[in-house]
């Protein structure tokens, strides 16, 4: 398959094994994913910078710790990188729309509201940690002072 670098900052999730996490949603609302990682080696004197990823109206996440990790679909093998990725003709995003209570209503798998061509995989992998897999309408980047 084919995926697409998303920039970051700091380029890379390698300055950060640990990153915070922070699920936010409420009833009947979209979920958001925010992901708060360092984006640079830490420098005494300095003061830290941070990446801010934030994938908006999730429909679904997962989460596979580096040593426990595996691809279940083989096309999407090399769709990886210490970073940001958008995975393009994804399977994930086929495999729940054909699955889903609208599968016979081509083009509106996801419902009326939902184009499925605005349907998203993402990718955000970390050394040392794990990757999320997150199929999201959105994602936003921005850097924030420590």
């Amino acid at each position: 398959m084919a995926h697409q670098v998303i920039d970051i900052p700091g380029g890379s999730t390698m300055f950060d094994a640990a990153p915070s996490v922070r699920v936010e949603g409420a009833e009947d609302e979209p979920v958001t994913l925010v992901v708060k990682y360092r984006s640079k080696w830490i420098v005494p004197g300095e003061a830290p910078a941070f990446g801010l990823i934030t994938f908006t109206d999730v429909i679904e996440y997962r989460f596979v710790a580096t040593f426990f990790g595996y691809e279940d679909h083989a096309g999407h093998e090399s769709d990886f990188r210490f970073g940001l990725i958008e995975i393009v003709n994804s399977a994930y995003v086929e495999n729940m729309a054909s699955k889903g209570a609208r599968r016979k209503h081509a083009g509106q798998r996801f419902g009326e509201v939902i184009k499925e061509s605005e349907v998203k995989h993402y990718r955000l992998a970390f050394d040392e940690y794990g990757k999320f897999d997150v199929i999201a309408l959105g994602v936003s980047v921005s850097e924030v002072a420590g």
